[in-house]
């Protein structure tokens, strides 16, 4: 039963950062990937009279960053094997 005044936000600026450093090899990338993923707030809900966690961001910018994070870190490992050769 989800407060009716807390919209998820929408994670635009954060998953072109994500894609931006999944790209090119760094550990940020992995980090605000999963960061979009798995960021929860709280809101208080009448219902219960309590405070429940809501995930911050849209269903979908979360699978978006979740495919982020795991791009960032096949992209890590590509560039490890990449300059130890």
């Amino acid at each position: 039963m989800k407060n009716k005044e807390f919209e998820p936000e929408k994670a635009t600026g954060w998953l072109i950062a994500t894609y931006i450093f999944a790209a090119l090899g760094g550990y940020l990338g992995i980090f605000l990937g999963f960061f979009v993923y798995f960021a929860k707030v709280h809101v208080y809900d009448e219902d219960l009279d309590d405070y429940v966690k809501e995930y911050r961001f849209v269903d979908t910018h979360r699978m978006w960053g979740l495919i982020g994070g795991i791009l960032a870190i096949i992209s890590v490992v590509y560039w490890k094997y990449l300059y130890s050769q």
